[in-house]
């Protein structure tokens, strides 16, 4: 009887493991995205086209970013797009003219504040925001976005918005 457990449990085993070679073998000739590891220029030209205004564009971020906190109360620590979050909101907050704050980057981050720090750095890496000391009370930095960090949002907004 035991014998007759263990190989059952065996040949489970042998098809689970042939089952993740075939995944690994697809995923090896699937094609590979380039990771896009540069300031974004060739994004540029279907912007122009974008038939949604900027401020259009601003309410489109504000709502995304609200269905985003929405979904992460229905699946909570499930979903975690960190960077996405900090280039949506300083994107809106551009188009509204306000100014972001690292503490409040953070904190749209929805993650703690160590990820979000590592995400700022990552973005500022990138040159999509860029990081300055505030004018007013230097001990604070004020994160905003360029315009190549301009051009991956308004790119994917007008995308989703715009039904592209």
């Amino acid at each position: 009887m035991l014998m007759h457990a263990t190989e059952d449990a065996l040949a489970q085993i042998s098809d689970a493991l042939a089952s993740l070679a075939e995944g690994l073998q697809r995923m090896r000739s699937a094609p590979r995205l380039e990771p896009i590891t540069r300031s974004v220029t060739t994004m540029d030209a279907s912007v122009d086209e974008c038939p949604i205004s900027e401020a259009g564009l601003a309410v489109a971020a504000r709502r995304y970013l609200k269905l985003r906190r929405q979904r992460d109360e229905l699946c909570p620590g499930l979903f975690e797009d960190p960077a996405w979050d900090i280039l949506l909101d300083l994107y809106a907050a551009k188009v509204e003219g306000g100014i972001i704050y690292v503490s409040s980057a953070c904190i749209a981050a929805s993650v703690p504040p160590t990820t979000a720090l590592r995400m700022i750095s990552r973005l500022v890496d990138l040159q999509w925001i860029t990081q300055s000391a505030d004018r007013v009370d230097g001990r604070r930095k004020v994160v905003a976005i360029t315009s190549s960090g301009e051009n991956v949002v308004k790119r994917f907004l007008c995308s989703l918005v715009g039904n592209r």
